[in-house]
C-alpha cells in the first residue's frame, strides 16, 4: 500500500496524485465537515469543498477517466426541507440555508456538471450524523462523554454542559457509513445521489439518557446559552430507502457506539492524569 500526503487545494499537487496513484475507486471525503466553522469562515470553506473538488474531478478527467468516484456530500443540503420535519429524499429539493450546506450544494452541482459533460462515474453520498471514535469535542457525543469521563475522573463536577438538546438528528455508526460507500462503489448508479442515515430521528435528550445507562456517575444536566446554535434546524432526518434497496442496513446502535467512545475518552485520560 501506497500513502500520499496532498493539499487538494494545490491543483498541481492533486494533478500528480491522480496520475502517481492511478486509482481505480476515490472515496473524496476531504473537506471542511463542521457546519459553525463555515459561518466563520464562509470563503475557506468554498475552497475546501468546492475547489478542492473541482480540482480532483479534473485530474480525473485528465489522468483516470475510468475511475468510480463517491464525493462524500451532506445532509446540509436539504436545508429548508427539514423546516417541515419530514425525512428528506433525494428528490426533495436542496435549498441549504448555511454556508456549509451551500458549499456542499455546490459541489455536488460541480460534479453533476462532471457526468454529463465529460462522463465521469461519479455519485454522491448526502451523510447525515456519523458517530464513533476518533472525532474531536466539536462533535456532541464526543464532547458529552469527553465530560464524563471527567466527572469519573473527579475533575468535573457531576453536570453534563450541554446546547439545545431538544434537536433531533439521525445518528449512524461509522463503521455502517463505510459499509454504506463499499456498497455504493460496488452497486451505486453514475450520477445518483444517495442519502446515508438511520432513517430514525433521535433527540439529543435521549442520548444524554442513553448515557447515563453506561456511566456509573449520577450526573445533572445543564443547558448554556453559550453552546446553543442559532442555526441549528430542530429536525435533520434522513429516509434511506435508495441505499436499503442496494441491499444496506444499519447493524450498530447509538448505544453501541457511546459506549465505544466513552470507553476512547477513558483511555485518553486516565484514572490520575492531569490532562
Amino acid at each position: 500500500m501506497h500513502w500520499f500526503q496532498v493539499d487538494l487545494r494545490r491543483f498541481g499537487e492533486t494533478l500528480n496524485l491522480v496520475r502517481a496513484a492511478k486509482p481505480d475507486y476515490i472515496f473524496h471525503l476531504a473537506g471542511q465537515a463542521v457546519p459553525q466553522e463555515a459561518w466563520k469562515d464562509p470563503e475557506g470553506t468554498l475552497q475546501l469543498n468546492v475547489g478542492s473538488t473541482l480540482f480532483l474531478l479534473e485530474a480525473v478527467c485528465r489522468f483516470r477517466p475510468s475511475a468510480r468516484v463517491l464525493l462524500a456530500s451532506s445532509s446540509h443540503v436539504y436545508g429548508q426541507t427539514f423546516i417541515s420535519h419530514k425525512r428528506a429524499r433525494e428528490k426533495d429539493a436542496a435549498v441549504p440555508v448555511n454556508p456549509y450546506g451551500g458549499s456542499k450544494r455546490l459541489m455536488e452541482l460541480a460534479a453533476l456538471n462532471f457526468v454529463k459533460a465529460h462522463g465521469l462515474d461519479i455519485m454522491i453520498v448526502r451523510a447525515f450524523n456519523f458517530i464513533g471514535t476518533g472525532q474531536n469535542p466539536s462533535y456532541a457525543f464526543a464532547d458529552f462523554c469527553r465530560q464524563v469521563t471527567l466527572m469519573e475522573r473527579k475533575r468535573q463536577p457531576p453536570v453534563l454542559h450541554v446546547g439545545d438538546i431538544r434537536v433531533i438528528r439521525d445518528f449512524l455508526h461509522v463503521s455502517d457509513g463505510v459499509r454504506g460507500y463499499e456498497i455504493l462503489a460496488e452497486k451505486g448508479k453514475t450520477g445518483g445521489i444517495y442519502n446515508l442515515g438511520s432513517g430514525k430521528g433521535l433527540p439529543l435528550s435521549e442520548a444524554v439518557q442513553l448515557l447515563r445507562k453506561i456511566t456509573p456517575v449520577d450526573f445533572k444536566v445543564a443547558s448554556m446559552d453559550s453552546r446553543f446554535r442559532k442555526s441549528d434546524l430542530p429536525w435533520i432526518v434522513s429516509n434511506p430507502s435508495k441505499l436499503r434497496a442496494l441491499g444496506w442496513r444499519p447493524r450498530k446502535s447509538v448505544l453501541q457506539g457511546l459506549h465505544e467512545i466513552l470507553n476512547e475518552w477513558r483511555e485518553k485520560l486516565p484514572k490520575g492524569s492531569k490532562k
